[in-house]
């Protein structure tokens, strides 16, 4: 396994030409120079609703293997590229066009010669995707029975993703969808009852998992280490993330509020990553976990590499090579 650093500023697309951040070199050289073994690459293109928020001036026009020369050059493995958007967004024409940015990052990873696409499903209807009260609704509401959305988000994963999958097969790409209940509009893919029935409604081997095991906490899904070695032949990307319950909001708050929980860095968290590596190991994965820092007590770089740091210990060099 490789420990593996996350650059955030995009590399964009514009009428057919690519554009990096001007510092994207700086970037890799901090990458490499800090012990980190692979990079995540940030993907956006015209295609996107949020393309014109980009302010051109800080890019410059590249390559793909201008890129991956300066990858090479560091010591560094681009072990996946990452795009947002809400391809199940209810709207047809920004989900037509969030598509659209999946696709080119698909072909972007082809021409990088990169494995994994690492983004989010979306969904159709926001983070409610279940319905409330309870599993199947109460027929007792006003406006008719509460019920859950998922055949809905499922009917239309299946619509959209059947040819984007096909179309990832072809270049010998995988698209992992993170277990996140957060990204933008809601995001279906949060932990196994959808992953199953995403699985059944398009069995392709390109679609599989990108886990964060900081979601599973304030999810309350688990134990994530029996989740990674029930579905380890479909996890295609990890992030090391981890997340805090704090008990007295939690009482104070109940499961709908929104100071109960809070994001970390790996090892100052609730979760065991001794026995999350382990289970990657037992499983075979040999790509990369990436830092993700959202901690507020630890921002920035500091936190990238005091949550590298704690990883590293947990990973043999022999492992790290692997």
């Amino acid at each position: 396994m490789r420990i593996g650093y996350w650059i955030k500023n995009p590399i964009i697309k514009k009428d057919d030409k690519i554009f990096a951040p001007k510092h994207l070199k700086e970037e890799m050289r901090f990458a490499s120079e800090n012990d980190f073994d692979c990079i995540r690459l940030t993907f956006i293109s015209s295609s996107a609703p949020s393309f014109a928020s980009l302010k051109s001036q800080e890019f410059k026009e590249t390559s793909t293997r201008e890129i991956k020369k300066q990858a090479g050059e560091e010591n560094l493995t681009i072990e996946n590229v990452t795009s947002g958007g809400n391809h199940l967004d209810p709207d047809p024409e920004a989900r037509k066009r969030w598509n659209r940015l999946l696709v080119e990052t698909i072909d972007l990873c082809h021409d990088l010669d990169v494995e994994v696409v690492a983004t989010d499903v979306g969904s159709p209807c926001g983070m409610y995707i279940y319905g409330l009260p309870g599993l199947f609704g109460s027929k007792y509401t006003p406006k008719g029975p509460r019920r859950s959305r998922v055949d809905e988000a499922i009917e239309m994963y299946k619509e959209v993703m059947t040819p984007i999958a096909d179309h990832a097969e072809s270049l010998g790409v995988k698209i992992a969808f993170e277990n996140n209940f957060r990204a933008m509009a809601g995001n279906i893919a949060q932990g196994p009852y959808v992953w199953d029935r995403m699985f059944r409604a398009v069995p392709s081997r390109a679609i599989g998992l990108r886990i964060d095991p900081s979601h599973f906490v304030c999810l309350m899904i688990g134990p994530v280490d029996t989740i990674i070695r029930r579905y380890g032949d479909r996890i295609y990307a990890v992030d090391g993330k981890d997340c805090e319950i704090i008990p007295e909001m939690l009482q104070a708050q109940g499961i709908y509020g929104n100071l109960w929980w809070r994001y970390r860095i790996p090892g100052f968290g609730d979760l065991n990553w001794p026995k999350i590596l382990s289970a990657l190991m037992d499983i075979g994965y040999k790509g990369g976990i990436i830092i993700e820092n959202e901690d507020p007590l630890f921002p920035g770089r500091e936190g990238v590499l005091l949550g590298a740091e704690y990883l590293r210990q947990f990973l043999s060099k022999k492992r790290k090579e692997g």
